[in-house]
């Protein structure tokens, strides 16, 4: 089944219609991937360290429920680069499914992933991360506090404004200037 679907496609690139080459192209491109899946998984849970970066950056171009359920597994890799390269794809792919493994990986004891996270968590528009990006700007850590206000600027919500307002005469200026973008990103 799967050659004959690979033999109409490679015909279809010869259309003399360029949205059905690219269709075919598009659709060549995920048949490939997705038999690429298997062994992405594989090398998950059995390679050293920089195949199973691979393997998440791999799976960074297949789109399928088993890819997503494979990186929300990595975010508990024991290794930190592993985890945190993870969250931000599962981040950029802000699916719902992921939601529950990025929020524990806020307990991460890695400040690089924690950092990552709450940089993810910005592609979400549920109010329960609004929430826990806002109970966030309550640290000290600089990079974490610019990180939470990055996340809540790119969601906009005006429940934030006058937390923003009041962060705006913060002392480190890089707090200053992600306010000041969060502010301009607040939807009226």
């Amino acid at each position: 089944m799967l050659e004959a679907r690979k033999s109409v496609l490679l015909k279809l690139l010869k259309d003399p219609d360029s949205r059905v080459r690219e269709a075919a192209a598009q659709s060549i491109d995920k048949i490939e991937a997705k038999s690429e899946l298997e062994p992405l998984i594989e090398a998950l849970k059995k390679g050293d360290k920089l195949a199973r970066l691979r393997a998440v950056y791999g799976l960074d171009i297949i789109d399928s429920d088993a890819n997503i359920d494979a990186l929300i597994q990595a975010t508990s890799d024991k290794e930190p680069d592993v985890r945190a390269a993870a969250v931000k794809i599962l981040g950029k792919k802000s699916n719902p499914k992921a939601l529950t493994a990025l929020v524990a990986r806020l307990k991460d004891e890695d400040r690089a992933v924690k950092i990552v996270v709450i940089e993810a968590l910005g592609n979400f528009s549920d109010t329960k991360i609004v929430d826990l990006l806002i109970k966030i700007l309550d640290v000290k850590d600089i990079e974490l506090l610019v990180a939470s206000i990055n996340s809540l600027g790119k969601i906009g919500v005006q429940k934030v404004e006058n937390i923003l307002l009041a962060l705006s005469a913060h002392s480190h200026p890089g707090i200053r200037a992600a306010v000041a973008v969060a502010l301009g990103n607040i939807k009226d």
